[in-house]
């Protein structure tokens, strides 16, 4: 995972994702980079047999829970995995036929902070 590039995210506790190497998951998200949070976990082994993908700042319903959780439940995955900023936003039943994972992300910036700083100075 390269923070500098900012092509993936880092999870903030990498040791709390390693339980998912060799897990198959329905992963969802609403990030402003998705793609991100897929890369990362297919980069720690995930097998993700169906991702989902909702805009930044989604407001998940209860139907979208009931349809993330009976996908799983029909494919046949381990466990359904999401992150933290989209946990905190989902009304989510007490007890659920499926592991329910969540992992906490921190989005890399695109360069160091040199560049990132002559960037900002080459802008104003």
């Amino acid at each position: 995972m390269s923070h500098e590039t900012g092509e993936t995210p880092f999870f903030r506790d990498p040791a709390a994702v390693t339980s998912l190497q060799g897990k198959r998951v329905v992963a969802f998200a609403g990030l402003a980079d998705n793609e991100q949070f897929f890369a990362s976990l297919r980069q720690v082994g995930c097998e993700i047999i169906r991702r989902v993908e909702f805009k930044d700042h989604h407001r998940y319903t209860p139907s979208d829970i009931h349809e993330l959780v009976e996908s799983a439940i029909r494919l046949g995955v381990d466990c359904l995995v999401t992150t933290t900023k989209d946990d905190v936003k989902i009304d989510r039943p007490k007890s659920l036929p499926i592991e329910w994972v969540v992992v906490d992300v921190q989005i890399g910036m695109p360069m160091d902070g040199e560049r990132f700083r002559q960037f900002l100075m080459q802008s104003l």
